[in-house]
């Protein structure tokens, strides 16, 4: 693991989150307004969703690493998915006035392993926001076949130089183009989706136009 140790990555990404808690709470003692009581609250759940990001990636980048993926079979409803997710990123669509349609062509669940799937949309949709321009939508939808199911995601935004379309997968790979970085992150997001899509047998693709419009499609077969 590059020259890092995983301990090491996890103190880079969770000691700024956690120094906010702290500083989250010296002001709680401070305060009796019930306003400011109830966005400081706000902002401490916001870093809790942060820490949960990071360390599920971390998590994942250990087990891709040393061959330890295991795959848990789970009925998947895809409503109740998406609405996990979108809650957990819901802060970082605030920041950029950023919305986000689903179009949802299901019929019925669908069997899969849910946290693998959890962690490829909630990567994904973090992933477009930051490349978003401010203002824009952000579209998402399902199709269901008879036997796997395909996410896509578009955006609108700065969009992938010819010259990087071939890094962006690699571990640690990080794109300058960012409109702006709203989560200090070490270019795991599209290795960790990449290495789960591949683990469940599926493809990742995608098309690009520097400021334009971003696609990405991911095809997984139902199990």
């Amino acid at each position: 693991m590059s020259n890092k140790t995983y301990l090491e990555l996890a103190k880079e990404q969770l000691t700024s989150p956690l120094d906010y808690i702290l500083n989250s709470a010296k002001r709680l003692q401070i305060t009796n307004c019930k306003e400011t009581i109830n966005a400081i609250g706000e902002e401490i759940k916001i870093e809790i969703d942060n820490i949960n990001f990071q360390i599920n990636n971390i998590s994942y980048l250990e087990q891709i690493d040393h061959s330890k993926l295991e795959l848990k079979r789970n009925s998947v409803d895809f409503d109740r998915l998406i609405n996990k997710v979108l809650d957990d990123i819901l802060h970082l669509t605030k920041i950029r006035q950023i919305k986000i349609e689903i179009d949802s062509h299901k019929s019925n669940e669908f069997s899969s392993d849910l946290k693998m799937l959890y962690t490829i949309l909630v990567n994904l949709i973090a992933n477009a926001i930051e490349f978003s321009y401010n203002n824009t939508t952000i579209h998402v939808v399902l199709f269901e076949g008879h036997d796997n199911f395909k996410f896509i995601v578009k955006n609108d935004g700065r969009g992938i130089k010819n010259e990087i379309s071939n890094k962006i997968f690699d571990k640690f790979y990080q794109s300058n183009d960012r409109v702006i970085r709203i989560q200090k992150t070490q270019g795991l997001g599209l290795f960790v989706i990449k290495n789960l899509v591949d683990f469940l047998q599926g493809s990742i693709e995608f098309d690009s136009k520097e400021n334009g419009t971003t696609i990405f499609e991911i095809t997984l077969p139902k199990l």
